[in-house]
């Protein structure tokens, strides 16, 4: 009866080892190494930036956009000389970026907003790269489209305002956060993210 019973469990193990096996070998099929995965999220995430940048052409400009041009930008305030009245629209890349894009551009809404849009391209780049790491093919997708198709965040790299340069050095930062902690790369990646 024991050698019966010893035999089973053998051929269990067995079994379940090789469906095991089967199971691994289709996940590793479904790799991010696999060039369809890269050329779905490529095409994604460019329509989603053509997208910010039509709403970004079309969107007429804000409060706070016109705002900032004409209290900080046209002004040429780089620095405030005293902090005696603040201004929550004064975010400092923000404003260096549009007098930037609008030397260069001139006076336009696209100008004074392409500052977040080139912040929204490094959102999708690097948060393309850093869910590439998971393990399928599906859930890399489906999280890229809930990751750049969220509206809020969509409408912050649309206007002049500094919070999607925020968002978008914020994915920067946490995709090297992960190359130092997880994957222990160098020190050079844990400085990246800090900045």
């Amino acid at each position: 009866f024991r050698s019966v019973s010893r035999k089973r469990i053998l051929i269990m193990y067995i079994y379940s080892k090789r469906s095991l096996m089967d199971n691994i070998e289709s996940i590793n099929a479904l790799k991010t190494s696999d060039k369809t995965t890269k050329i779905i999220l490529f095409v994604c995430g460019f329509l989603i930036l053509i997208y910010t940048v039509i709403r970004a052409c079309i969107l007429s400009i804000t409060y706070d956009e016109s705002y900032t041009y004409f209290e900080f930008v046209r002004k040429g305030i780089f620095t405030l000389s005293s902090y005696d009245k603040m201004s929550a629209n004064h975010h400092l890349l923000n404003t260096w970026m549009m007098d930037l894009t609008t030397f260069l551009f001139g006076n336009s809404e696209l100008s004074l907003r392409l500052p977040n849009l080139m912040a929204h391209l490094l959102f999708i780049v690097y948060s393309a790269k850093l869910l590439s790491k998971l393990s399928t093919r599906i859930l890399i997708i489906c999280s890229f489209l809930i990751l750049n198709l969220n509206p809020f965040l969509l409408d912050f790299f649309v206007l002049a305002r500094g919070y999607g340069i925020a968002i978008g050095l914020m994915m920067v930062s946490l995709y090297y956060a992960y190359l130092f902690i997880i994957e222990k790369n160098s020190f050079i990646n844990a400085l990246i993210a800090s900045i």
